[in-house]
């Protein structure tokens, strides 16, 4: 009688070290899934266009490399099955030079070539891209000239600020904000600005953001192997009963049960 005793207790001992084994891996491994989460990238890509000109010229300020190294860099994403190019943003502007409406049309004249070298160059779903044709742009005209140490700096933001585009009166109009800053210091201020701020405008007349979503795996710890204490001999019931509990734990599976006996 002893001896099955002693047969039925090492068994169970076995039994107890699988499945105190099985529910480790099974813990660790649902912590590892749970664990992978997905992080975004942006692809930025400035295209710079001369005066009054909408067609992309490559041989101008290196667009022809930009254009290729941000065509190679999004189609190594498109070939990464981790990886989701969610949209494509092209924004495009005009320096506040010449006439407003001409400005406007300026800039989605250069949001469609940006659109047809896209097209053509990059092995993507139509429907991602999203254009934004601004006109003139005023806000980069205001964050360049805040960045600036001049006595006319605090005058030129008021006008921008708070002038609107068009100053009317009876349904006519009688001032604008580019006709204020034309005429501030005699013409001078606006001179200036046209050498060396309109340039900088007109260069960055093209940019193009894509937002790009990838797996990002989760480092890897050491395997450890923790000798499971011996179950004691002293009290077999409470053995028992943590033996059931890992049995009828969630994390074992069918298959897990069935391997304790193999």
């Amino acid at each position: 009688m002893w001896r099955q005793h002693s047969m039925c207790v090492e068994y169970l001992k076995q039994i107890a070290v699988k499945a105190a084994f099985i529910f480790v891996v099974c813990v660790f491994a649902g912590s590892e899934a749970k664990a992978q989460e997905f992080t975004s990238d942006t692809l930025r890509l400035n295209v710079f266009f001369r005066r009054d000109i909408s067609k992309i010229d490559p041989s101008y300020r290196n667009n022809g490399r930009n254009l290729q190294a941000f065509r190679d860099e999004i189609n190594r994403w498109l070939e990464d099955s981790s990886a989701i190019v969610r949209t494509v943003i092209v924004r495009t502007s005009a320096s506040p030079e010449g006439p407003t409406l001409h400005n406007k049309d300026l800039a989605r004249w250069r949001a469609e070539s940006i659109d047809r070298w896209l097209t053509d160059s990059l092995r993507m779903d139509p429907g991602l891209f999203r254009y934004q044709p601004i006109g003139e742009d005023w806000d980069g005209l205001m964050r360049m000239v805040s960045a600036l140490d001049t006595t006319w700096k605090e005058q030129v933001l008021e006008i921008i600020r708070n002038t609107p585009e068009w100053v009317t009166k009876n349904g006519r109009i009688i001032d604008s904000r580019k006709s204020r800053l034309m005429n501030l210091q005699g013409g001078r201020v606006w001179q200036w600005l046209d050498e060396h701020i309109f340039p900088d405008l007109r260069a960055g007349g093209g940019v193009v953001s894509c937002v790009i979503y990838h797996r990002v795996a989760p480092p890897r710890p050491d395997t450890v192997y923790v000798k499971p204490p011996a179950p004691s001999l002293k009290n077999p019931t409470s053995f028992i009963r943590a033996v059931w509990k890992t049995w009828k734990s969630p994390y074992m599976t069918a298959n897990n049960r069935l391997s304790i006996f193999t």
